[in-house]
């Protein structure tokens, strides 16, 4: 079961390449590089909010610190979001907690 976890990063290797994409915040232009597991978290968090990539991206602009990256703001934020999703109830479901994730991981770092 544990192998399915594959899918949390969207079937990838986890050394996949870096997409480029164009973006606006708050009114200036400006591109940002992140994994395609990322632009999947991303989008999914729009779809759920209701927001356009564009204005999700605004707001957590407004939350990065002046120290870190708007990178690194954005995947930090798209971990937080969804972590803060994540139930107890879920991890069961999802098979989690019996030890095998390492496995599972070391794996695909292998293929």
């Amino acid at each position: 079961m544990l192998e399915e976890h594959c899918n949390l990063i969207g079937g990838r290797k986890p050394n996949s390449a870096l997409i480029s994409r164009s973006i606006t915040i708050s009114g200036r232009r400006t591109s940002i590089r992140l994994e395609p597991g990322m632009w999947d978290g991303l989008n999914e968090i729009c779809k759920r909010e209701q927001l356009s990539i564009n204005e999700l991206c605004s707001l957590v602009n407004g939350c990065k610190s002046p120290r870190s990256s708007f990178t690194s703001t954005v995947r930090l934020f798209v971990l937080a979001y969804f972590r803060a999703a994540a139930t107890e109830e879920g991890h069961v479901v999802a098979g989690h907690g019996g030890g095998g994730l390492k496995s599972v991981v070391e794996q695909m770092l292998i293929q």
